[in-house]
C-alpha cells in the first residue's frame, strides 16, 4: 500500500508546473496533500477549480486559517510567478488518500521525498531511523511531556516525536521551512508547534529562561562563527561555556531548556576540539555524569555532508560514565550507491542498553581527562582486530616515540619567483618500498628568514617522515641518496633519531611505524571532520616496541630484500619494454 502511495506521490509531483526544482515541487505537493487531509478532517469539501494558490488559500482561510497562511508563506517564499497544476494535484491527493495509507506514514513519505530532493544544498533533514532512535531513547522512562527541537535542522526530530504521540516545539529562522513544517504537522494531528525564530545570533535570546521541556532532540548549526559580542545577554545563562563553536553553544541551549533526556547531532570534530568553550562544556558533561553516551554513525548517512555524524545522548537526571558507541558497522545499514541507510534502530538501542562490548565501552573521568577531554569514539572503541593488536602491544617492552626521536614540524613554504631551488617532498614521492624518490615539486627561495625555516625542514638520510595531515599515518624513509636541497612538505613531521635513544636504527623505526600495530594506533588518534590530523601530543605518546639486536638485524635484512626485489622488478620492466619495441625498429 505504501509503495502504491509512493508511486502516486511521484506521479503527482509531475503535475506541478512552474516550480524551479524538485525541492520546490515537493513543497507544493506537501501543501496540497496536507490541504486535502485537513479539509477532510474539518468537513470542508474541495470540489471546485482554483486559478492559483492565492484563490485556494482564500477558500481555506475561514475554516483553516493556519493552513491557508502556511500555504501562502510557502509559495511566497519560493518567489514563483505562477504555479499551475493545482487542481490536478488536488485530485491526485484524493487518490493518494484513498490508498488507505496512514496519515503519519504519508508524512514520513513526504519527509523522505523532501530529503532526497534537497540534497547537499537544501534543507537539513535526518533519516527516519536516526530521528526515531533519538526520540526512542530520550522518551524512555520519563514523562511524555513536550519535546524541544530547536533550530532549522531539527524538524525530523520534531516529526518523530509527533508521530510517537508526543507534542513537540520546533523553531526555525527560514520562512519556507516554517511553512512546510506547519503543513507537515497536519499529518500527525497538529502535534508540532512551529515557532519562527530570528537569525542565528538571536536563537539563544529567543529561548524563554523559565521555559522547560521534558525531553528534546536537535541538529544545531555546524561550524558557524559566533562572535561573543554579538550574542545576547541571556546567552551567558543558557550557554555559559563561551567562546565556543556554534554546535557547542546551541547544544548548551538545548540541554539548558530540557529537564530530562536530550539528543544532539554534532560533527565528529566537536569531540576532539580543544577550543575553550567546547572543551570546558565536554568536561562539565562528563564530570557531572550528564553525558550518557556518544554514538558515532557511519559516513554518508546525512543528506548535507559525507562526514560521519555523532549523536550525544544527555541525561540530566542520571549519573553516568559515558558509553562510547561505534555504530558504523555494516549491520546497521543498507547500501544505496554512495549512501548508507540506517535501519538498525532496535539493534543499536539494545546494544546501548546491554553495553555490547564489540561496539561500546565506558570511559572514566580519569581517561577523558588524560586525553584532554578528547571524546573521539575511535580513540576508545577498537575493532576486534585492533583490540588484538593492542593486547599484543601491551605484552611487549615499549617506550614513547618521544624517547626515540626528535620531532621537526614542517610548515608551508611560499615559493618565490627566483632564488635557490629546493625540492619539496609530498606523499606521492614515497615509492613502493617506503623510500622517498627525488621530489618532483620545485620551489625557489631567496628570503633569508624563509631560508632559515626551509633549512629546518631539510631531509637528512635516515630521517623517518610521517604524515600528520590528510592521509594520516603514511610513513617514508629518507634514503642515503637524498640531496641537500630536499625538504619535507607541510603534511609531514620529521622524526630524527636521538643520539642516546633506545633505538638507533631508522630502518627498524620505519618498518615498525608501517606495521599494522603502529598503523592502527596512528589512525585511531586521527581527529577532524574533513581533513584528518594527528595532534603532536598523541604522536609523542605513541608506543614503540623496543627491539632486540636480532630484531633490528632482521628488519634491515627484510628491507634489503625488498630493495633487491624492487631492482629485479625494474630490470624485468626494462626487458618487457625492450621486447615490446624491438621488432618495430627492424622494419
Amino acid at each position: 500500500m505504501d509503495n502504491k502511495a509512493k508511486a502516486l506521490v511521484w506521479k503527482a509531483s509531475e503535475l506541478i508546473r512552474g516550480a524551479r526544482d524538485s525541492r520546490d515541487t515537493i513543497y507544493i505537493v506537501t501543501a496540497l496533500i496536507a490541504t486535502r487531509v485537513a479539509a477532510e478532517r474539518a468537513g470542508l469539501f474541495i470540489d471546485k477549480n482554483f486559478c492559483d494558490v492565492e484563490e485556494l488559500a482564500a477558500y481555506l482561510s475561514k475554516s483553516l486559517p493556519d493552513l491557508a497562511e502556511a500555504l501562502l508563506d510557502a509559495t511566497d517564499a519560493l518567489r514563483r510567478d505562477k504555479i499551475s497544476g493545482l487542481n490536478e494535484m488536488l485530485g491526485y491527493a484524493q487518490i493518494i488518500l484513498q490508498t488507505g495509507i496512514d496519515h503519519t506514514e504519508l508524512g514520513w513519505l513526504l519527509h523522505d521525498f523532501h530529503m532526497e530532493a534537497s540534497g547537499k544544498a537544501g534543507s537539513t533533514l535526518l533519516q527516519r531511523g536516526l530521528a526515531e532512535l533519538a526520540v526512542e531513547w530520550t522518551s524512555q522512562g520519563g514523562e511524555c511531556g513536550t519535546a524541544f527541537c530547536p533550530y532549522s535542522g531539527s524538524f525530523s526530530f520534531a516529526y518523530a516525536y509527533a508521530a510517537k504521540g508526543i507534542q513537540s516545539v520546533y523553531t526555525t529562522d527560514v520562512l519556507v521551512e516554517s511553512a512546510w513544517a506547519k503543513m507537515m504537522s497536519v499529518f500527525c494531528e497538529q502535534r508540532i508547534e512551529v515557532r519562527q525564530a530570528s537569525p542565528i545570533h538571536d536563537h539563544l535570546d529567543a529561548l524563554k529562561i523559565k521555559e522547560r521541556y521534558a525531553q528534546g532532540a536537535s541538529f544545531p548549526f555546524w561550524g558557524m562563527k559566533l562572535d561573543s559580542s554579538d550574542l545576547p545577554a541571556s546567552s551567558e545563562i543558557v550557554a555559559p561555556h563561551q567562546p565556543a563553536s556554534s554546535e557547542a553553544l546551541l547544544t548548551q541551549a538545548l540541554t539548558y531548556g530540557v529537564e530530562g533526556r536530550s539528543a544532539v547531532v554534532v560533527p565528529p570534530g566537536f569531540l576532539s576540539r580543544t577550543v575553550t568553550g567546547d572543551r570546558s562544556f565536554k568536561e562539565e558533561l562528563v564530570r557531572t555524569g550528564k553525558l550518557a553516551a556518544i554514538v558515532q554513525f557511519a559516513g554518508f548517512t546525512l543528506n548535507i555532508a559525507s562526514v560521519p555524524p555523532v549523536m550525544l545522548l544527555v541525561d540530566k537526571d542520571g549519573l553516568h560514565t559515558p558509553l562510547m558507541v561505534d555504530a558504523s558497522a555494516d549491520r546497521f545499514y543498507t547500501k544505496d550507491r554512495y549512501k548508507n541507510h540506517f535501519f538498525g534502530k532496535e539493534a543499536l538501542l539494545q546494544a546501548i542498553e546491554t553495553e555490547e562490548q564489540s561496539i561500546a565501552k565506558h570511559i572514566t573521568i580519569a581517561e577523558a581527562e588524560a586525553n584532554e577531554w578528547n571524546l573521539d569514539v575511535p580513540r576508545y572503541v577498537l575493532s576486534d582486530e585492533a583490540q588484538q593488536l593492542q593486547d599484543k602491544l601491551e605484552l611487549l617492552p615499549t617506550c614513547a616515540l618521544s624517547d626515540v626521536v626528535e620531532f621537526l614540524r614542517c610548515q608551508a613554504i611560499k615559493a618565490e619567483d627566483e632564488g635557490k631551488v629546493y625540492l619539496e617532498a609530498n606523499q606521492t614521492d614515497i615509492d613502493g618500498i617506503g623510500f622517498f624518490k627525488r621530489p618532483k615539486k620545485q620551489i625557489s627561495i631567496s628570503d633569508t628568514k624563509v631560508m632559515t625555516r626551509v633549512k629546518r625542514q631539510r631531509m637528512i638520510p635516515g630521517d623517518v617522515l610521517v604524515t600528520v595531515k590528510g592521509n594520516v599515518g603514511r610513513v617514508g624513509l629518507v634514503p642515503d641518496s637524498a640531496e641537500e636541497n630536499w625538504i619535507a612538505g607541510q603534511s609531514f613531521i620529521i622524526l630524527r633519531l636521538k643520539p642516546d635513544g633506545p633505538i638507533q636504527d631508522s630502518t627498524y623505526l620505519y618498518r615498525y611505524l608501517n606495521s599494522p600495530m603502529a598503523q592502527q594506533a596512528l589512525v585511531s588518534k586521527a581527529v577532524g571532520t574533513g581533513i584528518k590530523t594527528i595532534k603532536m601530543n598523541d604522536l609523542e605518546e605513541l608506543p614503540v616496541v623496543i627491539p632486540t639486536l636480532a630484531q633490528v638485524d632482521k628488519a634491515s635484512e627484510k628491507q634489503q630484500q625488498m630493495v633487491s626485489l624492487q631492482e629485479q622488478i625494474a630490470q624485468l620492466q626494462q626487458q618487457i619494454d625492450a621486447l615490446r619495441h624491438d621488432d618495430w625498429l627492424k622494419l
